[in-house]
C-alpha cells in the first residue's frame, strides 16, 4: 500500500512539473504572438507612411 501511494505522488509531481512547462510555453507562444502583431502593425504602419510619400509597393519590393 505504501509503494502505491508513493507512486502515486511520484505521477502526481511529474504531472505538476509538465503542467508548469505547459503553462510556460503557453506564455512564451503568447509573447510571441504578441511580437509578430506588433511587428506586423509596425509594418503596415510604414506601407502607409511609403505610400503617403508617393512610393509604390513594388518599388519598396525590388529595392533600389
Amino acid at each position: 500500500m505504501a509503494q502505491t501511494h508513493k507512486a502515486v505522488a511520484s505521477h502526481a509531481a511529474e504531472v505538476a512539473k509538465l503542467q508548469r512547462q505547459v503553462a510556460k510555453q503557453e506564455a512564451r507562444s503568447r509573447q510571441a504572438d504578441q511580437r509578430l502583431r506588433e511587428q506586423d502593425q509596425a509594418l503596415e504602419r510604414l506601407r502607409r507612411e511609403l505610400k503617403a510619400a508617393g512610393v509604390s509597393d513594388d518599388a519598396v519590393a525590388t529595392g533600389p
